[in-house]
C-alpha cells in the first residue's frame, strides 16, 4: 500500500465527515497520486476502521460548479 494513497483517502475520508465539496480525484491530482489505487485505498479504509460517513449531498457540489462559472 502507498503511503501517498492512503493520505489521500484520509484526506478525502476527513472532507467527507466534514461535509467539505472534495472529490477523489481532485484530492489525488494534488497530491500527484494514483486515483484508483487510492480509491482502493479509502475502501479499505472505511472497513478496517468501521467508518460509516453521510451519503454527500449534491447541492453542495453544484454550487461549487456554478460558482466555478462566475
Amino acid at each position: 500500500m502507498s503511503i501517498r494513497a492512503l493520505v489521500v483517502a484520509s484526506a478525502y475520508a476527513a472532507c467527507r465527515k466534514l461535509n467539505v465539496p472534495r472529490t477523489l480525484v481532485e484530492i489525488a491530482q494534488t497530491a500527484n497520486a494514483d486515483t484508483i489505487f487510492a480509491g482502493k485505498c479509502y475502501k479499505l479504509l472505511l472497513r478496517h476502521l468501521g467508518l460509516h460517513l453521510p451519503i454527500i449531498d449534491s447541492n453542495v457540489y453544484l454550487a461549487k460548479i456554478s460558482n466555478r462559472g462566475e
